[in-house]
C-alpha cells in the first residue's frame, strides 16, 4: 500500500497493519480454494489478502473507483457506488460470492444504501458479509441484518469517526458485541 498514497478526494482513508491482517485473516479462515471473494472500496484488505497468497487468488476481485488498481488487471472492477449494479463482470458474478469485505466510501446513507445494493446482488446465497463503517450506520446495516462486532477497524492515520465493523455471521474474529447475540 505504501504505492498508492490515500486520496482524501475520494474519501479513501487506509486501514492501519493490524485491521488489514485482521480482515485479511477472516477471509482466510472463512474460505477455501473454490471460494470468490470480493472486496468492495476496501483496498487495503485486498492488497493484504494478496501479499498472504490465499488459495482464492485468482478468485479475488477488488471494486474500487480509484483506477490506480487496474495494475491488478482482470481482477480489479471499476466500480462507483452511485451506480451500484454497473459494473465489468455484473451478469457472471451475480448471487456467486462466497464472501465480501465491504467499507463504502462516505459516511452517509445513500453510500451504504447503493453500496449494500451492489453486496445484494453478488452475494450468493448464505454468503458472509464484513462491513466496516461508522457507528451511525447501524440501523441501516441491521436492514440488511449485519450486526456490529466488538472489532474496532483502524486507519494508519486516525478517522475522527466512531468506525465499526459488522458482520452477518457468527466469527470467531469478530464476535458480536453482547446485546446482539
Amino acid at each position: 500500500m505504501d504505492f498508492f498514497r490515500e486520496d482524501w478526494q475520494l474519501s479513501q482513508f487506509w486501514y492501519d497493519e493490524n485491521t488489514s491482517e485482521q480482515l485479511a485473516r477472516e477471509v482466510l479462515e472463512n474460505t477455501d480454494k473454490d471460494s470468490l471473494v470480493c472486496c468492495i472500496s476496501s483496498p487495503t484488505a485486498y492488497v493484504k489478502l494478496m501479499s498472504m497468497k490465499p488459495p482464492t487468488q485468482n478468485n479475488n476481485f477488488l471494486f474500487e473507483y480509484d483506477t490506480r488498481f487496474d495494475v491488478y488487471g482482470r481482477q480489479f472492477i471499476h466500480y462507483d457506488y452511485s451506480h451500484p449494479l454497473e459494473f465489468r463482470l455484473a451478469q457472471e458474478l451475480k448471487s456467486s460470492v462466497d464472501l465480501i469485505v465491504v467499507d463504502p466510501p462516505f459516511l452517509s446513507e445513500e453510500c451504504l444504501t447503493k453500496t449494500l445494493e451492489t453486496v445484494r446482488f453478488l452475494l450468493k446465497e448464505g454468503g458472509k458479509v464484513v462491513l466496516c463503517t461508522g457507528a451511525v450506520m447501524e440501523p441501516i446495516a441491521k436492514k440488511d441484518g449485519l450486526l456490529m462486532t466488538t472489532f474496532y477497524p483502524g486507519h494508519q492515520n486516525g478517522l475522527s469517526n466512531d468506525f465499526r465493523c459488522y458482520v452477518n455471521y457468527a466469527s470467531k474474529r469478530f464476535p458480536f458485541k453482547k446485546d446482539q447475540e
